[in-house]
């Protein structure tokens, strides 16, 4: 009775999330918002640029079919969000009957980021997570054409959004918590070490022969009778190339200080993960797992460490973090056996 009352719960709140991420990415997508918008659209109608892969593809698709192509992107956002939603309860749909599981899964923080915070809406951020939850999904049964699919999937994400690059060690920490006792060699690891390997290879050449947004990609979209307005958002802002230093850290942190950003998210994160820790002291479960499941929590969260010296967008990054923390979270509870409460 518990697992499908919990599991009604998951799924009432699954739609009520979504009603709300269509109601306000149509609106952000059909205003033309010069950030949200106009990611999506960058494009390589004037040359291979950063972030340009799912843009050309809206493009080419729009040539074909004529549709407008705010349209595709909006459906595109919509099929994506039920997807996400898809993947995710198919992987922990066995869990949900644990209710701090349950707890943690409909926190502000994980998968109501969105209805409590509209303008996380229409991000890519579903784009860099859909990669990490086919693999949680098909993770007993990697064929070798599921393997030929995530790794172009990782390839194509990549090249629309250099943050999937970040969570690489998902792949291996859910690897680990679902064989248990399994050993770190090449042989148990290749797939996992492959797709790494391509990841990092793309987001390289990405960055060694990309060239400046230019006025091409925004007359590519001015053709389409954008709104103006789109060039002057994230496209402006990948104009010029952008040279990370000492004094981009420093005036970043100087930003940080001026909003509190440390202290404020130093408690979110601590509240988030709270449930967890309520399962790690949990006595009946094993020392060693306990010990494996805290150590893969900290790695997962030091590998975002490299987005907080350089970026200002933490709750989004955090916040895709928690998800995938969920995935560790089920993986985790499906091989022991604790008392619900």
């Amino acid at each position: 009775m518990i697992k499908n009352l919990n599991n009604k719960i998951f799924l009432t709140i699954s739609v009520l999330v979504t009603v709300n991420y269509i109601f306000f990415v149509q609106r952000i997508i059909f205003r033309q918002n010069p950030y949200i918008t106009a990611d999506w659209l960058i494009n390589y109608q004037g040359g291979f640029v950063r972030r340009g892969m799912i843009g050309e593809i809206f493009f080419q698709l729009h040539s074909i079919i004529k549709i407008d192509i705010l349209y595709i992107v909006f459906f595109f956002n919509v099929i994506l969000l039920i997807l996400f939603f898809y993947l995710i309860y198919n992987i922990i749909k066995h869990s949900l009957s644990n209710n701090i599981f349950l707890f943690y899964c409909l926190l502000p923080s994980t998968l109501l980021f969105t209805f409590f915070d509209p303008l996380a809406v229409g991000r890519k951020d579903y784009l860099v997570i859909i990669p990490y939850l086919f693999y949680a999904y098909f993770i007993e049964k990697l064929t070798t054409n599921i393997k030929i699919f995530l790794v172009v999937l990782f390839i194509i994400v990549s090249l629309s959004h250099e943050l999937v690059f970040f969570f690489i060690p998902f792949l291996f920490i859910i690897k680990f918590l679902n064989f248990s006792n399994i050993k770190f060699t090449f042989k148990n690891f290749k797939f996992e070490i492959i797709c790494s390997i391509v990841m990092g290879i793309t987001i390289f050449f990405l960055f060694l022969f990309k060239i400046p947004h230019n006025n091409e990609l925004c007359q590519s979209l001015v053709n389409l009778k954008l709104n103006n307005e789109l060039c002057n958002g994230v496209i402006r802002d990948f104009s010029s190339p952008k040279v990370y230093s000492l004094d981009t850290i420093h005036n970043n942190f100087k930003y940080l200080e001026k909003f509190n950003y440390i202290p404020q998210y130093s408690i979110y994160i601590i509240i988030t993960l709270l449930p967890t820790f309520v399962i790690i002291f949990i006595k009946n479960i094993n020392l060693r797992k306990k010990k494996i499941f805290f150590y893969y929590n900290i790695i997962s969260i030091l590998s975002i460490f490299p987005l907080i010296f350089v970026s200002t967008d933490w709750g989004r990054y955090i916040n895709i973090l928690f998800i995938l923390n969920i995935v560790y979270f089920h993986f985790f509870l499906k091989n022991i056996v604790i008392i619900n409460f």
